[in-house]
Formats: C-alpha cells, structure tokens, sequence
C-alpha cells in the first residue's frame, strides 16, 4: 500500500465518522446508526490494513522481533562484561577437572578423538610444532606445568626514586640560577660602610621529550587458538617498556633519540679536599668519599656550604655480590647485615642494577631529577597494517613518551665513577 492509497483510506474512514456522529447528534432511528457505525468501522480496518493482514499485527510482530534482539543483546553484554580469569588459572583448572580426567580415562581405553576435542583441548595442545610431536593431531602431554616459562623481568627502582610529573609539551624548561656566574658577597657591616653585593645570573634550560616504542607480530590463528597467546604479548610490550625506560633513566645517552641519564648528566667524581688518606682502604671507603661529595654538593671558592642528601647508591650485582663478601683480617664480614637484606653504606640503600656497567657506580639525590610523562604507556593492536591482512596478521603496538629532567644544579648531586678510581683516590 503506497502513500496515496492510505491517505484514501483515511480520508474514507474520517468521513464515514463525521456522518456517524451527525447522526447521532440528530438522534436519527437505530437502524441507520448501526449502518453507519458498521461503515465507519469497515473503513478503520480497511486503513489499517496491509496487503491480508492487519497493521497491529506487523506491529506486534515488529515488538516481538525486538523482544528478542533486547534480550540477544543483553546476553552478549551480560558475557563480554563477566570478567575473565587468568589464562594460566583457566588452563590449570581444565586440565584437572571432573570432564576432562573423565575423557582422558576413556580416551585410554579406547575412545574416539573426537571425544577429547569437544571439550576444547585442541587449544591447548597446538601450540607450534613442539606440542604437536610434527602430528596432525594433538599429542598428550605428560603432566604440563600450566603457565609460560620466561625470563624474569627487571624492577624500575630508579623509576620509583625519582620525582614524577606530567607535561602536555614535547620539551620541558625552567630556569636556573648559574652557578659559574653567582657571586656570594654577603657580609657584617659596619654603621656607614657599603653593603656586602652579591651577584647572579640566570639561565632557561629545556630537555626533549623522548619516545619508547615496542612492537609484536602474530597470526589471527595463534590468538583464536591459544588465549593465553594475547596474554603474553601484552605481558611482554608492558614490561618491555618500562625496563627500557629504566635503562634510559640510569645511563641514557643524551642524543636526539635518548634521554639525558642519571650516569651521563652526573658529576665525576673528585675527592673532596680534606680527606684523610686511608690505609688499607677498600671499596667502602672509596664509595663513601663519594657520598661525601654528594653531601657537600658545589662547593668550589667556598660558594655553597649546604649540599644535597643522597638516597641511592647504584651498583651492579656483580660489585654489590663483591662488597658484601668483604671481610677483615681475621675473617670478619665487614657488612654481615648485607646477609639479611640490609644493603646500606653509610645509611644509604644500595641499589642493584644490571644496567649498571660493572666496576663503576652512582651515588646521587634521585628526588631532585624529575620524570615528566608526556604519554603513559599505550598499547594497541591493528589489523589493517601493510601486508598484514594478507597474511590474516595482527601487529601489536606499545608506546611511552617521557623526559628525565637533570638540571645543571641536580647534577652535583649525582656522583659517578669507577670503584677502583674511587679507592685509589683515598688510599694513603
């Protein structure tokens, strides 16, 4: 029924009204009431209907239809919503669950394949080529360890010390007093004498935002096949980047793509005028000369007397390992509370690194460099990527964009140097 019709039709309908209701006001004999109440009426069902039915039934033939969408929809949210346990923690409990010991009893006494696959152990066991045994057909294993071996990944301590801060720029600035420029004239004066003049200068100073990137590639198969595949590589990209961004923090180049590290924007280390040499000394005592160039900070002419606090002494595990097995001359441990965890020299925590070089070392203020996040860490996925979907491949993406601030004041409280450098320096 086009346009055309149905407004014939109603037009019908509304006059075959207008005369019923006159009728009715003029009090007219029932007969022709009833007439035309039945005309009015067959005018009503004729506009509303469609082809041979009628248009309530369309209508609730449509409500009907989206009744059950509602409800169709509401079980996918419902599902997409449950959260998912670990893959590991799913693994574990299939393979020793009520379902899966019972099919493997009947697989052992001669039960179809078939039977073993429908509870979904295919997934597990086509893994690569290792899990298949170079079959068609999955092979079982012996008693599998759920779970994914890999290496451990490294903690971010020096993430941790440093300050944080947010930046919605790609370089950070501030201004600094210079220091080679002040001059320090405060002084007691007598009545009608010149005021003590000081003097200084100042300088904006800016680092460039650094970007972090990391990035994986795997087939669609692996993801639908293996859950516990999406796992890892997002597991990966988000310990990868961090650990990155760790070693950038310690010992970053300064360079157009590196951040300006703790080790490349320090101080070397100097030892400081009035030390007594020490006979016999070892490492400690190099390392704790270094600690007191850190406490007294910049202090050349004797400009500044207050220098900086130390918090963290970087080693490698290697040195760390060496130190604390230091005993005296009648066998003692110099340090015996390394032995229960208490790593300190001088009241300052040791921090152990593998980014840091072997034989060398840090002592700083770490609370005064400061770690600006342009962007936290992003991980995304693209489907549509060069040749990708020719290849039914997927490639994960992971981003970070940050900038380590070590001002030029910052930096003389950062010591670094060689630990053999740093004994000989004291020795007597």
């Amino acid at each position: 029924m086009d346009e055309k019709e149905l407004k014939t039709r109603i037009e019908a309908a509304d006059k075959a009204y207008k005369e019923l209701k006159d009728s009715v006001s003029k009090k007219a004999d029932a007969a022709t009431i009833e007439g035309l109440k039945a005309d009015f009426n067959g005018m009503v069902e004729k506009a509303t209907m469609i082809g041979d039915k009628k248009l309530t039934d369309y209508i609730k033939a449509l409500q009907d239809h989206a009744d059950t969408l509602e409800g169709q929809i509401k079980e996918i949210v419902s599902r997409a919503q449950k959260t998912r346990k670990d893959p590991e923690v799913e693994l574990d409990e299939f393979l020793t669950g009520k379902e899966f010991t019972e099919a493997v009893k009947a697989f052992r006494g001669g039960a179809s394949y078939q039977k073993i696959q429908s509870l979904g152990l295919q997934k597990v066991l086509t893994v690569g080529s290792d899990l298949t045994a170079g079959t068609t057909s999955p092979v079982i294993l012996p008693d599998r360890e759920p779970g994914v071996i890999a290496l451990p990944r490294a903690d971010t301590p020096l993430f941790n010390l440093v300050q944080k801060g947010v930046t919605t720029k790609d370089k950070v600035s501030w201004v600094e007093r210079t220091i080679a420029a002040e001059s320090q004239s405060t002084a007691m004066t007598a009545e009608n004498n010149a005021f003590g003049e000081s003097d200084a200068s100042w300088t904006e100073v800016e680092a460039s935002v650094k970007k972090i990137t990391d990035s994986f590639k795997c087939t669609n198969k692996m993801l639908e096949d293996t859950e516990f595949v999406r796992s890892e590589i997002m597991a990966m990209l988000t310990t990868n980047i961090p650990h990155l961004r760790e070693t950038q923090i310690l010992s970053g180049a300064n360079s157009s793509t590196e951040m300006n590290g703790l080790v490349t924007g320090a101080t070397a280390f100097s030892l400081p005028t009035g030390v007594n040499p020490v006979s016999e000394a070892n490492e400690i005592d190099g390392l704790r000369a270094a600690i007191l160039q850190c406490k007294l900070g910049y202090n050349a002419s004797n400009k500044y007397t207050k220098g900086f606090v130390p918090n963290a002494i970087v080693l490698n595990p290697v040195d760390a390992h060496n130190i604390g097995g230091m005993k005296d001359s009648e066998g003692r441990w110099l340090l015996p509370g390394w032995f229960q965890g208490v790593k300190f020299i001088d009241g300052i925590p040791v921090i152990e690194s593998t980014d840091m070089t072997v034989g060398s070392y840090l002592v700083g203020a770490l609370n005064n460099v400061k770690y600006y996040i342009r962007r936290g860490l992003v991980v995304r996925f693209w489907d549509q990527y060069d040749t990708d979907p020719a290849y039914d491949r997927v490639l994960f993406t992971a981003t970070e964009r940050g900038c380590l601030a070590i001002s030029n004041i910052a930096a003389y409280g950062l010591i670094t140097g060689t630990i053999v450098a740093a004994t000989a320096a004291v020795s007597s």
